[in-house]
């Protein structure tokens, strides 16, 4: 009725890409609603792009709510607490952020000695449980055909298996089959958008029989872990380019890596909003193929912070002269990313002297995370038995180049052929 909140104080931060034709959307709609019923924004509304970088916009607007709250009549210890304590740390968050980078350690290891540790691991874990002194002698006997020499390495990475295991996040995850996609509506741009706009309309159906043929309910929704639709050779290309302190020579997607954080000022927490990608790798075993084929957005654009970050290591001047040039201007940045796309996939292609200065510290610190993505599930199990339908709709558009953008989940899901395989939980 436009008076409902009034008297009342809100806030909004908003999380977006401009490189969508609708930008912040949402966070600005609400502000809006809010404002027409009567509520007062102790603080402007705040948008957070992932196209610059959404850390310091994060930083600076909490900064600036937390400081305007602890001044009101109302504020409650904790928040007064709080707005001390970002008073005292006076670091700002490019600072700190580059501090976390300095608290990174990557770890990486060869399948083989994996294998050996784990073999090892499992052997030595038989034998204490063994009763018989022969038992256990055929056991040590068969630990030392099947480990390796037992090294500082190998010691590490047995007490990394013992406390993390090996690597399996698709435990809990259900993996269904593709029966069919059939692409339902197929048009060009609508009346007002830019005719480089186009909408794909997909029917998706999963047999759920290859994952015991789970119940869903009316109203459920199926959330679903996308892939990167990159083959494995432009995956191993790029991993070739990253540098590594180890003797053995360039990564493989056959490695893997153990990913550890050492900083007792900065909490977890903090972690998962500032750097979620490296948040979700910590104490985890984990191989590079399983990495850059699921957990990492290896085909998002690179954001104009990174491309700072990566003048500071490019060793060829042109590249380092254009990466400071579109780090620094969004006008630049968007000229450059009609020509190439800006995609990290393409990161060494573009920027050649780059090759093995990046390393994976950096990558985690500043690659964007492949996030799941719910769906409302368009099918009635009593109708369709063991199957489940979805309907997905793709927006496929340009920023001006020949380049074309589109949503990672939305591209995976109206891309997929028959007997694809598609990880979810319902």
């Amino acid at each position: 009725n436009g008076s409902i909140l009034t008297g009342k104080q809100s806030a909004v931060l908003g999380f977006g890409s401009s490189a969508y034709p609708i930008f912040c959307g949402a966070a600005a709609h609400l502000s809006k609603k809010l404002a027409e019923n009567g509520a007062e924004e102790v603080v402007p509304r705040g948008e957070c792009d992932s196209v610059e970088g959404e850390s310091p916009t994060f930083y600076n607007w909490t900064t600036k709510l937390v400081t305007k709250m602890a001044t009101m009549a109302s504020a409650s210890p904790l928040v007064l607490k709080l707005s001390d304590n970002m008073k005292e740390n006076t670091a700002s968050c490019l600072v700190r952020t580059r501090n976390m980078l300095d608290s990174v350690t990557v770890e990486v290891y060869t399948t083989e000695e994996v294998k050996n540790a784990a073999a090892q691991s499992y052997l030595t874990a038989k034998r204490g449980s063994m009763g018989t002194v022969s038992r256990r002698r055929s056991s040590m006997d068969e630990a030392d055909s099947i480990a390796k020499e037992d090294g500082p390495s190998n010691k590490r990475l047995m007490q990394i298996i013992g406390n993390s295991g090996l690597h399996d996040s698709d435990k809990q995850l259900l993996e269904g089959k593709v029966k069919s996609r059939e692409d339902i509506i197929s048009s060009a741009a609508r009346r007002g958008e830019s005719e480089a706009v186009t909408r794909k309309t997909s029917l998706v159906k999963i047999d759920l029989q290859s994952c015991g043929n789970p119940p869903y309910q009316p109203g459920d929704h199926i959330r679903v872990f996308p892939r990167n639709i990159i083959s494995l050779q432009e995956l191993q290309t790029f991993v070739s380019h990253l540098s590594s302190n180890r003797e053995a020579g360039d990564l493989s997607l056959d490695d893997h890596i153990y990913v550890s954080f050492e900083n007792e000022d900065v909490p977890r927490s903090e972690l998962a909003v500032s750097l979620p990608l490296l948040s979700e790798s910590l104490g985890n075993l984990l191989p590079l193929d399983y990495f850059f084929e699921n957990q990492v957005a290896i085909e998002a654009p690179i954001s104009m912070q990174s491309c700072l970050d990566l003048a500071l290591l490019a060793a060829g001047g042109k590249d380092k002269a254009v990466l400071k040039g579109i780090g620094h201007s969004k006008k630049e940045y968007e000229s450059m990313n009609s020509l190439c796309g800006m995609k990290w996939i393409d990161l060494f292609k573009t920027f050649p002297s780059l090759s093995k200065r990046v390393n994976m510290d950096f990558l985690l610190c500043n690659m964007k995370m492949n996030h799941p993505r719910s769906y409302s599930i368009s099918s009635c199990k009593a109708t369709v038995g063991s199957e489940l339908h979805m309907v997905v709709g793709r927006f496929l558009y340009s920023r001006g180049g020949s380049k074309m953008e589109s949503g990672v989940c939305s591209n995976f899901l109206t891309s997929v052929e028959p007997g694809d395989e598609i990880k979810f939980k319902l």
